[in-house]
């Protein structure tokens, strides 16, 4: 989902992009958004914030819409899937994880190991977490494989930072918006195997990722057996 404008229909609520960041997101974001859209320069405060982050040769601009579109694509999940399902809402309530939970630009070193996504069983009150994911093109019912992110100059692996989750004792996912075959699937990290450790993946711009090999058939959910009218 890539914020390149002002348009384009989101939520079947009828907001446009523009319109459900204005409502949602902090005003820091909303003020450079619209810099961007006017072709002016970002603030100063957010150039700092963005020159801390490895960028991975894209500009302040293009990393910066680059996170707001992830975003909105993770707002999406949990609002128009996760949330509509009746199997999974009437079991578990979810809050946004991480340093940019409250959608604001931060520092590179104030990020943590949390995921996207943390749910709460509501019997127990146990944490599980959710890293969520887009699958476009059918690649991972093809392949069964997927590729996870290195972060801070290929420094830190997020594989190994969800691994490190599951080791503590919590329950921890790759969640991926199937796309192409109307679903969801439910990776347990646990229930993953590394195919490349490290290496840059050219459908990402060459950006670094491990590449882990899993199970579609097994995973996979579609909106129909979670109760989801797509």
């Amino acid at each position: 989902m890539k914020i390149i404008n002002k348009g384009g229909f989101i939520w079947e609520r009828g907001l446009t992009i523009g319109e459900y960041i204005q409502r949602e997101y902090d005003i820091e974001i909303i003020v450079n958004i619209r810099k961007i859209w006017s072709q002016k320069t970002l603030t100063k405060n957010m150039k700092l914030k963005l020159n801390t982050w490895d960028k991975e040769s894209r500009s302040n601009e293009r990393f910066f819409l680059d996170t707001i579109s992830g975003w909105v694509g993770q707002d999406y999940i949990l609002d128009e899937v996760l949330l509509k399902s009746p199997i999974i809402n009437d079991n578990y309530f979810f809050q946004r994880g991480g340093t940019d939970a409250k959608r604001k630009i931060t520092r590179a070193d104030e990020t943590g190991i949390e995921t996207d996504i943390i749910a709460f069983d509501v019997k127990t009150g146990e944490k599980i977490y959710l890293e969520v994911m887009e699958d476009n093109t059918g690649y991972m019912k093809r392949t069964n494989k997927f590729d996870l992110r290195w972060r801070q100059r290929g420094t830190r692996s997020k594989y190994s930072d969800l691994m490190d989750l599951w080791k503590k004792g919590f329950e921890t996912y790759v969640v991926i918006l199937d796309v192409q075959n109307n679903g969801i699937i439910f990776v347990p990290i646990q229930e993953t195997k590394v195919d490349i450790w490290k290496y840059r993946n050219p459908a990402y711009e060459g950006r670094l990722c491990t590449k882990l090999i899993t199970d579609y058939k097994k995973h996979f959910k579609s909106f129909k057996d979670l109760g989801i009218i797509a």
